[in-house]
């Protein structure tokens, strides 16, 4: 059988490892709300650059310039969705 000061080892042990994991969560449920807010912004910040090169690439159908931004663009857009998606999850699973 274990003796007192070998339990209590194994306790503080286990004090401790669950304080740190309590910590770790704090910060990441910190994190994620941190990016769901800048994620939250970044519409505003970019729709008039975005509606341009919409507008860019119509006005110039046959540059290809204009046509790899907005293909560029699209693309970004869908990962951002997907991605501001993901974190909107994650925000109302954590704080559930």
């Amino acid at each position: 059988m274990a003796t007192f000061t070998e339990v209590k080892k194994v306790l503080d042990e286990i004090a401790e490892r669950t304080t740190q994991n309590a910590s770790r969560t704090t910060n990441a449920k910190a994190l994620l709300t941190t990016a769901q807010a800048d994620l939250a912004s970044m519409p505003g910040a970019y729709s008039s650059i975005l509606s341009e090169i919409d507008a860019g690439a119509t006005a110039n159908p046959t540059d290809q310039a204009w046509q790899n931004a907005k293909a560029e663009k699209d693309q970004m857009v869908s990962d951002f969705q997907a991605l501001k998606a993901e974190v909107d999850a994650l925000v109302t699973a954590v704080n559930s």
